[in-house]
């Protein structure tokens, strides 16, 4: 075999294997260029690359044969797959398959999300359950306060027949005492909402201080409100920790992280021609699968999600980060396929397996030249819930959406109560005109 040039076919596999130029006269780049060097320069073989970069690792067919890559190796029309693949059982069956150089896994890549305006976003330091249980406690204490209020009246009207006198109490008749709980319902519920202002905000504090200074008599009443005015306090003191944190380090939610998320966003996703994703019907690929270079630059943009090798992703990640100095996109976390062994492809019984696995097993460079290659990766690999920026974010009108829409909820709820008020006084008004006249009536006959 050394008296002529070893074939060996390669594709674009990056970062492993960079392919550019012609097919008669490709420029052939990549961390393998020096593992292909050592090795051969030390068997003393000559070897040529031959680029087939329109079709894909190839599968088995029902006839026993090889399309694709796989089948030129199966044919033996070259020498070996020099772009690594992942050893699967019909591969492995089929071809002689060198000691593995990595171990790889199928995931997917998209779009980096970044920090938005939301117009709930004062809501958010609180999930909605938290939410509903302060909404709960309010009424809570409002109902405790009315009943402890109107129980002190019973108690001294009792009292007042008991002992005979014949003071004015608020109780005495039926009308006075629904007087009397719509009183104390409107009181608490103002002492409420103010007392809960002054703790959330010091813009309310003038109308706050007015409804706390009205000190309860009643122990009762002041250990229940004592602890709301303790509750508000706690309450407001973690809300108001909370949304600085989510400004200072704001989170931001991925639009999937594992299989099951990516199959229910229905997003567009991109497959390799013949990879085992495409072979196995996993995705149904959109656009030319074999067009790498349009793969790439609409996953940068966002129009679909690349599903390939995470070695493969993170070198598209190095790149754009390399050439722009920013992310642009995120892999996953999760995998699609369990991780799995890139080797060489050889035709089966060839002698090249027993002379490069000894070099192989005793090359301790590879993950240094693998390290070299996505080295600027890393910087966009890091957990985009815990990245700090050095970015600000300015806060825009979207961000105060929610508040304006509260302002002006409050105002229309205000105007509906003033008209209801009205309505029910004018009702009331009329009814006593009516008793006058009817007393009236009486009184002449």
């Amino acid at each position: 075999m050394a008296d002529k040039c070893l074939k060996i076919l390669i594709n674009q596999f990056i970062p492993y294997v960079k392919v550019s130029g012609t097919y008669d006269n490709p420029v052939v780049t990549g961390t393998l260029m020096e593992v292909f060097e050592t090795i051969f320069g030390r068997l003393g073989y000559c070897y040529k690359f031959i680029t087939r970069l329109d079709q894909g690792a190839g599968g088995k067919l029902q006839n026993g044969t090889w399309n694709g890559l796989l089948g030129l190796v199966h044919r033996q029309e070259v020498n070996m797959l020099g772009s690594l693949k992942m050893v699967t059982p019909e591969r492995y069956e089929d071809f002689d398959v060198s000691e593995y150089l990595y171990m790889d896994d199928y995931t997917a890549a998209y779009e980096r999300p970044q920090t938005e305006s939301y117009v709930d976003g004062f809501l958010k330091p609180f999930p909605l359950m938290i939410w509903m249980m302060i909404f709960l406690s309010l009424l809570a204490v409002l109902g405790t306060i009315s009943a402890l209020t109107l129980g002190n009246d019973v108690m001294l009207l009792r009292f007042t027949e008991k002992k005979g006198r014949q003071e004015d109490n608020p109780l005495k008749t039926p009308d006075n005492t629904c007087q009397r709980i719509l009183s104390l319902t409107n009181e608490s519920s103002l002492w409420i909402l103010s007392t809960t202002l002054l703790q959330w905000s010091l813009i309310f504090l003038p109308l706050s201080l007015a409804a706390v200074t009205k000190i309860p008599r009643e122990d009762s009443l002041r250990i229940i409100k004592g602890m709301w005015l303790l509750v508000c306090l706690i309450l407001a003191t973690i809300y108001r920790s909370n949304l600085k944190a989510m400004l200072i380090l704001p989170r931001v939610s991925l639009p999937f992280n594992n299989l099951e998320e990516l199959v229910e966003t229905g997003l567009p996703v991109w497959v390799p021609t013949l990879s085992l994703l495409h072979v196995t019907a996993m995705f149904n690929s959109v656009h030319s699968q074999t067009n790498i270079a349009w793969a790439k630059k609409d996953l940068i943009v966002g129009k679909h999600v690349v599903a390939a090798p995470r070695t493969a992703l993170m070198t598209v990640v190095h790149d754009t980060f390399s050439k722009k100095g920013k992310c642009f996109n995120y892999i996953m976390s999760g995998s699609l396929l369990a991780p799995n062994m890139l080797s060489f492809m050889m035709k089966k019984g060839s002698s090249l397996k027993q002379e490069i696995d000894p070099m192989l097993r005793e090359s301790g460079i590879l993950d240094h030249l693998y390290q070299q290659g996505v080295s600027n990766a890393t910087e966009c690999l890091r957990p985009l819930t815990f990245k700090p920026t050095n970015a600000i974010r300015i806060l825009d009108l979207g961000d105060f959406y929610g508040i304006f829409l509260v302002y002006l909820g409050g105002n229309i709820l205000a105007i509906l109560t003033f008209f209801a008020e009205f309505i029910f006084a004018q009702s009331r008004s009329r009814d006593k005109l009516t008793t006058l006249r009817r007393s009236q009536r009486l009184s002449v006959l």
